[in-house]
């Protein structure tokens, strides 16, 4: 997959031809991720947007939108229904479910996230900012809040 700032195209990684172009964004995507078996795509918006499409068909399965603010990064679960979002100030754990923020918490340091990772089994995650002084860069290895799901695995 390509991102050109809101646009999305997926490419079919054999044969180099295109499967679907995916436009759902007014602003740049700032994150991408792939469900396991590649049904469905993720795409995290600096529009305070977030994405999930049908790879098969290009269409949009969920659009939740942030209208207080723009995210700088993001990542989603394997079984695409928890998100963990970054915005410029915090960090907040979404239920995809039922499309509404479920825990958030103030950001560990004072810059925006620029990158996240969630570990394959969905309960650790790593964060990473840079800060504004020069060379002076965060990281962040935390276990995420299960809530009551966790009784359901």
């Amino acid at each position: 997959a390509v991102s050109c700032g809101p646009t999305l195209t997926v490419y079919d990684a054999y044969i180099l031809d295109v499967r679907c172009t995916l436009r759902g964004h007014s602003a740049d995507i700032v994150a991408i991720h792939f469900q396991e078996g590649d049904q469905k795509i993720c795409t995290i918006g600096s529009d305070g947007v977030l994405c999930i499409w049908s790879i098969s068909s290009g269409r949009k399965l969920l659009r939740r939108v942030n209208a207080l603010s723009s995210y700088t990064c993001g990542v989603i679960d394997s079984k695409f229904s928890k998100a963990i979002v970054s915005t410029e100030s915090s960090v907040s754990k979404i239920d995809l479910n039922v499309q509404e923020k479920i825990s958030s918490e103030e950001t560990l340091v004072n810059a925006p996230w620029s990158k996240m990772q969630m570990t394959p089994c969905g309960k650790m995650m790593v964060g990473a900012a840079a800060t504004h002084t020069e060379g002076d860069a965060s990281i962040l290895i935390t276990p995420l809040p299960q809530g009551d799901d966790s009784k359901k695995e």
